[in-house]
């Protein structure tokens, strides 16, 4: 619309005519809400981008003059982890993102015109949405490991199932698992890819290097896309004690006791004769 009018009167009568030209200034009045372009505001950035880091720039304009066609933007309500410029329309990082905690943030941008008297405004939403990065290691479930287990186990017996996550929720890797220390003679068996702790030697608890019991240190390792190891790890113990079973024969300390005593020995007289039976079993 124009700013400026011309306007040309006449005045007539019996003697002639008379013109004259007049120019008229029109005053604009904010009557226009900002408007937004580009709509939708969507974003997807890494969770480790940089406090700092300009991630997006909304755009909006006003047809009103003067201060009333003069934008500035501001969150609404403020936002602890993002700002905007409110010249420019820029969004910044101002906090650090963790998509294990928020993993997508909904904000509402008011754009608001400056005019003194009666100011007016728009509001538009910014979807921004976190893309998971690999930087949490991984973690047992179903903690503390212990159990007991019965000597002469047979091999393969499953003595317990292993289990640890992935703490990036975005997209979990698999988990790999292997026994550490603790493992003596290898009696056990820890199955790479399912967790699964089976016997997989002679479990005797007379055994001096078993009767104690057995400490494993168990890790937890993160799987690339290609199965191999990464460097994401974590380690627990797993504590297994043999259940004693009556497997062995009383034993005397001799196979053959012999004593001298007089035909005159009397009911109730002491030999003298010490008999000793041992058992080897709890």
């Amino acid at each position: 619309t124009k700013s400026e009018m011309q306007v040309v009167f006449s005045v007539s009568d019996s003697q002639g005519v008379v013109k004259d030209t007049v120019n008229i200034q029109i005053g604009d009045v904010n009557d226009n809400a900002p408007t937004f372009h580009n709509q939708p505001y969507t974003v997807n950035i890494p969770e480790d981008t940089a406090v700092g880091t300009s991630i997006f720039m909304v755009n909006a304009t006003d047809p009103d003059q003067g201060t009333g066609g003069s934008v500035l933007f501001s969150f609404q309500p403020l936002s602890p982890f993002f700002s905007i410029d409110g010249a420019r329309g820029i969004v910044t990082v101002s906090r650090r993102l963790d998509y294990e905690i928020t993993s997508a943030y909904q904000l509402t941008v008011n754009a608001t015109d400056q005019d003194k008297v009666r100011p007016l405004s728009s509001l538009a939403n910014l979807a921004i949405t976190l893309s998971d990065i690999q930087d949490m290691d991984p973690i047992f479930t179903n903690l503390p490991y212990s159990t007991n287990v019965e000597e002469e186990a047979p091999l393969g017996f499953e003595v317990r199932k292993i289990r640890a996550i992935d703490q990036d929720l975005g997209k979990p890797r698999g988990i790999g698992y292997t026994i550490v220390s603790g493992n003596t003679n290898s009696v056990f068996a820890l199955d790479y890819i399912s967790g699964s702790l089976t016997v997989n030697g002679r479990l005797d608890r007379e055994n001096p290097l078993y009767s104690s019991g057995f400490s494993l240190t168990v890790k937890a390792t993160e799987l690339n896309e290609d199965r191999t190891p990464s460097s994401a790890t974590v380690l627990t113990s797993f504590t297994i004690l043999l259940i004693d079973k009556n497997d062995n024969a009383p034993k005397f300390n001799s196979s053959e006791y012999r004593v001298r005593i007089t035909e005159l020995a009397q009911v109730g007289f002491a030999l003298p004769l010490s008999i000793q039976v041992e058992d080897k079993d709890e």
